[in-house]
Protein backbone atom coordinates (compact mmCIF):
# COMPACT_ATOMS: atom_id res chain seq x y z
CA UNK A 1 0.00 0.00 0.00
CA UNK A 2 2.84 2.32 0.55
CA UNK A 3 4.90 2.04 -2.22
CA UNK A 4 1.58 2.13 -4.78
CA UNK A 5 0.45 5.19 -2.64
CA UNK A 6 4.21 6.84 -3.14
CA UNK A 7 4.06 6.36 -6.59
CA UNK A 8 0.72 7.77 -7.36
CA UNK A 9 1.85 11.03 -4.97
CA UNK A 10 5.58 10.96 -7.23
CA UNK A 11 3.15 10.84 -10.68
CA UNK A 12 1.27 13.66 -9.73
CA UNK A 13 3.53 15.98 -8.16
CA UNK A 14 6.95 15.19 -9.78
CA UNK A 15 5.64 13.98 -12.99
CA UNK A 16 2.59 16.42 -13.24
CA UNK A 17 -0.12 13.73 -14.11
CA UNK A 18 -4.21 14.03 -13.73
CA UNK A 19 -5.90 11.86 -11.13
CA UNK A 20 -6.54 9.13 -13.32
CA UNK A 21 -3.24 8.74 -15.30
CA UNK A 22 -1.60 8.76 -11.34
CA UNK A 23 -3.22 5.78 -10.66
CA UNK A 24 -3.42 3.55 -13.41
CA UNK A 25 0.07 4.06 -14.44
CA UNK A 26 2.12 0.68 -13.72
CA UNK A 27 3.78 0.03 -10.46
CA UNK A 28 6.88 -1.21 -9.04
CA UNK A 29 7.61 -2.55 -5.45
CA UNK A 30 10.94 -3.41 -3.53
CA UNK A 31 10.72 -5.86 -1.33
CA UNK A 32 13.27 -6.10 1.87
CA UNK A 33 13.20 -9.51 2.54
CA UNK A 34 13.37 -11.48 0.41
CA UNK A 35 15.04 -8.72 -1.48
CA UNK A 36 13.14 -8.78 -5.08
CA UNK A 37 11.81 -6.26 -6.93
CA UNK A 38 8.14 -6.68 -8.52
CA UNK A 39 6.50 -5.24 -11.16
CA UNK A 40 3.43 -5.20 -12.70
CA UNK A 41 3.22 -6.92 -15.55
CA UNK A 42 -0.13 -6.29 -17.23
CA UNK A 43 -0.76 -2.30 -16.56
CA UNK A 44 -0.31 0.57 -18.86
CA UNK A 45 -2.42 2.93 -18.01
CA UNK A 46 -5.15 0.64 -17.14
CA UNK A 47 -4.63 -1.42 -20.05
CA UNK A 48 -3.72 -5.02 -20.49
CA UNK A 49 0.21 -4.98 -21.64
CA UNK A 50 -0.92 -7.74 -24.15
CA UNK A 51 -3.82 -5.80 -25.69
CA UNK A 52 -1.28 -4.89 -28.74
CA UNK A 53 -3.45 -2.79 -30.27
CA UNK A 54 -3.96 -0.16 -27.52
CA UNK A 55 -0.24 -0.44 -25.86
CA UNK A 56 2.35 1.12 -27.70
CA UNK A 57 5.78 -0.64 -29.16
CA UNK A 58 7.62 1.95 -27.41
CA UNK A 59 6.02 1.45 -24.01
CA UNK A 60 6.12 -2.75 -24.58
CA UNK A 61 10.34 -1.83 -25.63
CA UNK A 62 10.80 0.16 -22.54
CA UNK A 63 9.59 -2.29 -19.87
CA UNK A 64 12.05 -4.94 -21.20
CA UNK A 65 14.46 -2.49 -21.33
CA UNK A 66 14.21 -2.21 -17.55
CA UNK A 67 13.61 -5.97 -16.99
CA UNK A 68 17.21 -6.10 -18.99
CA UNK A 69 19.00 -3.78 -17.10
CA UNK A 70 17.71 -4.92 -13.35
CA UNK A 71 19.05 -8.27 -14.25
CA UNK A 72 22.47 -6.97 -15.35
CA UNK A 73 22.45 -5.65 -11.97
CA UNK A 74 21.57 -9.20 -10.32
CA UNK A 75 18.25 -7.57 -9.03
CA UNK A 76 16.15 -10.05 -8.63
CA UNK A 77 12.73 -9.70 -10.34
CA UNK A 78 9.27 -10.92 -9.98
CA UNK A 79 6.18 -10.12 -11.58
CA UNK A 80 2.47 -9.76 -8.96
CA UNK A 81 -0.71 -8.80 -10.99
CA UNK A 82 -1.52 -6.08 -8.37
CA UNK A 83 0.75 -3.87 -6.49
CA UNK A 84 -1.95 -2.03 -4.08
CA UNK A 85 -5.19 -0.29 -5.10
CA UNK A 86 -5.20 3.54 -4.77
CA UNK A 87 -8.22 6.53 -4.73
CA UNK A 88 -6.80 10.10 -5.41
CA UNK A 89 -7.94 13.39 -5.13
CA UNK A 90 -6.06 15.91 -6.88
CA UNK A 91 -6.30 19.70 -6.43
CA UNK A 92 -5.75 21.73 -10.23
CA UNK A 93 -3.92 24.99 -9.60
CA UNK A 94 -7.43 26.73 -10.51
CA UNK A 95 -8.46 25.62 -7.47
CA UNK A 96 -10.83 22.45 -8.95
CA UNK A 97 -11.07 18.86 -7.20
CA UNK A 98 -10.03 15.86 -9.45
CA UNK A 99 -10.44 12.42 -7.83
CA UNK A 100 -9.78 9.11 -9.71
CA UNK A 101 -10.29 5.03 -8.36
CA UNK A 102 -7.77 2.68 -9.66
CA UNK A 103 -8.30 0.52 -12.66
CA UNK A 104 -7.61 -2.50 -11.38
CA UNK A 105 -10.52 -2.45 -8.76
CA UNK A 106 -12.29 -1.36 -11.69
CA UNK A 107 -12.10 2.45 -11.84
CA UNK A 108 -15.03 2.54 -8.96
CA UNK A 109 -14.82 3.29 -5.42
CA UNK A 110 -15.34 0.30 -3.10
CA UNK A 111 -19.06 1.53 -2.04
CA UNK A 112 -20.43 0.64 -5.74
Amino acid sequence: IISATAQALLNVIVFDTSAGDAVAKRRVHNQWDPDSLAVEPTYAMGRLWTDHARVKLPDRIAVERFRAAMSERGTPLSTREVIGEVQLIRRSVEGDWHGASDPRKGGKPAAY
